[in-house]
């Protein structure tokens, strides 16, 4: 451990101790500790971490998303990762990718975001083609896969549209 993750650490246990319920004079203590190992140290809040902010890593099996059917799957995923701040990592079980698994790598609240919004998402998809496909198959749209594939592949784009202005909009918002 480098001084400063020791420095971090202590920061950390004095936050939560000036935070959680206690005498008000115990709060006031560890404030001013806090704020004296900051000037001292030339750190700022957003240098202390806080409680979830650890990095965990969740596997989960995807199947045969490399399979030209289920490709839109794998780039739902990544738009959505890439959309809160979490990674996927593809991990092939055999050498046919037939079946791989895939990790995600995120802040435990984000990841926990990310699999909420990805099954929604899929779950929607699913649906808005079907109801398509209804429509536009009033007997002249024969291939079910290719109007799938193209449906499905027009979704991810939209989604992935709508979450990057999302994203540019809260960013100038901040900033």
């Amino acid at each position: 451990m480098t001084d400063l993750d020791s420095i971090l650490a202590k920061l950390a246990s004095l936050k939560d101790l000036a935070e959680r319920p206690g005498s008000a004079g115990e709060a006031a203590a560890a404030t001013a500790a806090i704020q004296r190992l900051l000037f001292t140290h030339n750190l700022t809040m957003a240098d202390v971490p806080n409680k979830g902010d650890e990095y965990i890593e969740q596997r989960f099996d995807v199947a045969d998303l490399n399979a030209k059917a289920q490709r839109w799957k794998r780039d739902l995923l990544q738009v959505v990762a890439e959309a809160n701040f979490c990674r996927i990592a593809w991990f092939r079980r055999s050498e046919f990718w037939k079946a791989s698994d895939a990790v995600v790598v995120g802040r435990e609240a984000n990841v926990a975001v990310f699999l909420g919004l990805y099954e929604y998402l899929e779950t929607e998809a699913k649906r808005q083609c079907r109801a398509a496909f209804k429509a536009a198959a009033a007997g002249w749209y024969a291939d079910r896969a290719f109007f799938n594939q193209s449906f499905y592949c027009g979704f991810v784009e939209t989604i992935h549209d709508r979450l990057q202005a999302q994203r540019k909009e809260s960013t100038a918002e901040a900033g």
